[in-house]
């Protein structure tokens, strides 16, 4: 019974641990001033109109059991040099 009482404890320490980290992880490492530098440069790569992004944040506490981001202001518009452009 002893060593359960220890192995509890430790669990629950670590739990607490993880729990610790990735709300500091969401706090002050995936700030929205830094996720959306990168949301941009993704985005770039996967994207063949012009964008605008204003702000990209994560959605962890919200969408809780998934992570997910929230892009705030997405803009999408055609490319204008396009060779032959769509009418929609």
């Amino acid at each position: 019974m002893h060593i359960l009482k220890k192995v509890g404890t430790a669990l629950l320490v670590l739990v607490l641990v993880l729990i610790i980290t990735a709300a500091i992880g969401m706090w002050y490492i995936f700030t929205p001033e830094k996720l959306t530098p990168i949301v941009n440069k993704q985005a770039k790569k996967y994207l063949v109109c012009n964008f605008i992004i204003e702000k990209v944040e994560p959605t962890f506490f919200g969408t809780y059991p998934f992570f997910g981001v929230e892009i705030t202001n997405l803009c999408l518009t055609e490319n204008t040099n396009a060779p032959n452009p769509d009418t929609l």
